[in-house]
């Protein structure tokens, strides 16, 4: 396992975490309800779970894409190599020939080229 997807992990697990204990030190102190709390932190840990996980499977497709770039482009058509998002492009766009085509992870860390 590549250490970006170890340290992903690791994020996902204390994503939840994290937000739990702010939360209980808040209704500690008396700022925030036992209540909402006790109903809040559990929903909080679920959604920051389905948030993350399909984010970090994204990012990892991105990597994975951007690493066989290498590979499946000539020098020319990496140097007009632009992701279609600013965060972990889905899809890369790149000139070959004089047209706009694609990169697209398959989600088995390569990719495939052409946009369709």
């Amino acid at each position: 396992m590549p250490q970006h997807d170890a340290l992903a992990l690791l994020a996902i697990a204390a994503i939840p975490v994290v937000t739990g204990l702010g939360a209980l030190a808040l209704a500690h102190r008396g700022r925030v309800p036992v209540a909402a709390v006790l109903l809040g932190v559990p929903l909080a840990m679920v959604l920051s779970l389905v948030v993350a996980v399909p984010v970090v499977s994204r990012c990892r497709d991105a990597r994975d894409a951007m690493r066989v770039a290498a590979a499946l482009l000539s020098p020319a058509e990496r140097e007009t190599l632009r992701g279609s998002g600013l965060f972990c492009p889905g899809v890369l766009t790149f000139r070959r020939n004089g047209k706009t085509t694609c990169l697209v992870p398959d989600g088995e860390g390569g990719a495939s080229v052409g946009c369709g």
